[in-house]
This record gives C-alpha cells, structure tokens and sequence, in this order.
C-alpha cells in the first residue's frame, strides 16, 4: 500500500510497466469527467469515474484483488479507508474472478487512512481495503479508481512485491 499526495506521483511512475502511463492519465483528467469507465490501455489498464455519498459501514469486510491493482484518487470530498495486510486477512468467502474481488472477514487487525482530494492511495493485489466510509458524517464525494493489470513485467521493483500466481485466497 502507498498513500501519497499527487504532487509526489512523478516519483512513483518508476515502479514500472503500466504506473508512468496511470500517473499521466490522472494529470490529464478534466474535472468535468462523466462518471464511468474510460480505457486507457485495453482491459490491461482503465479507470472507473464515480460519484457517491460515503457511508457508515453495517460491516467491515474487506476487498482484496488478484489481477489488478488499485489506484484510487479523490478528486472531491473525503473518506476513510480502511486496510489489511494480506498476511493479516483471514479465511475470505471465495474469488470472484469475472470482477476480480474476494471478500474477507473484518479483520482484527487495520489501519485507517483518510484520502483527501489531490491523494491517491496504491493497493496491491492481495491486500485488504474497505473504501467509501464516512470520517465523520456521510458527504458526496468524487473520485477515480484506475485498475492497473498485475503481472511480471508490471509489478513494481521494490521489496517483495506480490505477483498475480501469489495474490490468491489468504483463506
């Protein structure tokens, strides 16, 4: 997981493959976007414009994904997330690969972030992450999530990263 504001994103196009390519679409993003998806680069990599009002979770489970990664930007508003390592998350209820998520159980162990406008927050396959809660109260909010394919020539060169054959159920 990386959390970090956008005026630093320069510094993170050098973990390789499809990120140079993510970062420049978001600099090039028109605050006007419809909501929806937009390919960038074929099913490899694309982004989902959305828009919606955070919320006060009835549950805290958790998404994790296999094939993708999660770039999430917000543009508007602000929303916490949470997030579990995934040596941390614990049996999952099975992966839905046509949408690539597994969900697991709310994990005992979490950090809470808040992503505010001008961040992005990276999560790598296999880690944990429950997105659009409310910080204090429900608020709209304005945000990207660009999916960037996971595999050996696009994961990122530094400590140990997942690869897709090893993002699978913790379960």
């Amino acid at each position: 997981m990386i959390h970090d504001s956008l005026a630093n994103a320069p510094r993170y196009a050098g973990l390789g493959g499809r990120w140079a390519e993510a970062f420049r679409w978001i600099a090039s993003l028109d605050g006007a976007s419809s909501d929806g998806r937009v390919s960038i680069a074929g099913d490899e990599l694309f982004a989902t414009v959305m828009s919606y009002e955070t919320k006060v979770p009835a549950d805290l489970t958790q998404e994790a994904h296999r094939r993708y990664a999660d770039l999430q930007v917000m543009l508007h508003g602000e929303e916490q997330i949470r997030f579990t390592p995934a040596g941390a998350l614990g049996a999952g209820s099975g992966y839905h690969g046509e949408k690539d998520y597994e969900l697991f159980a709310a994990p005992g162990e979490h950090s809470s972030l808040r992503l505010r406008p001008g961040e992005f927050i990276i999560f790598f396959p296999g880690e944990g992450h429950k997105p659009s809660l409310a910080v204090q109260a429900p608020v709209l909010v304005r945000k990207v999530v660009v999916k960037v394919g996971w595999d050996d020539d696009n994961a990122p060169h530094v400590g140990a990263p997942v690869r897709r054959d090893d993002a699978r159920s913790l379960g």
